[in-house]
C-alpha cells in the first residue's frame, strides 16, 4: 500500500493571484466559514453585487398544528447597484 501526502502540493497549487479574482461581476463570501451568521458586504466597483453567506444553523421551527421540527436555516445578504 502506498500514501500519498497532498499537503505541500495543495498550499502551492490553490494560490489565487490578484488577476485570479478582478475582472469579474459578482463575489461570493462566505463569511460562515469564519462563524459568521451574518454581514453586511461591501461592493467592490466594478462588480455588480456580492453576496454573503452565513453558516447553516439547526433551528426549531413550527408546523400549523403547532408541532416542533428541526430546520436548518442560513442567513444571506446582498448588496448590488
Amino acid at each position: 500500500m502506498e500514501f500519498i501526502f497532498f499537503d505541500n502540493v495543495f498550499e502551492s497549487v490553490h494560490k489565487l493571484s490578484p488577476e485570479d479574482v478582478t475582472g469579474g461581476t459578482i463575489t461570493l463570501s462566505n463569511i460562515g466559514a469564519i462563524g459568521g451568521k451574518f454581514g453586511s458586504p461591501l461592493l467592490n466597483l466594478p462588480e455588480v453585487a456580492i453576496i454573503a453567506l452565513g453558516r447553516i444553523e439547526k433551528v426549531p421551527k413550527f408546523k400549523g398544528d403547532g408541532t416542533v421540527y428541526p430546520a436548518s436555516t442560513m442567513m444571506v445578504k446582498s448588496s448590488h447597484v
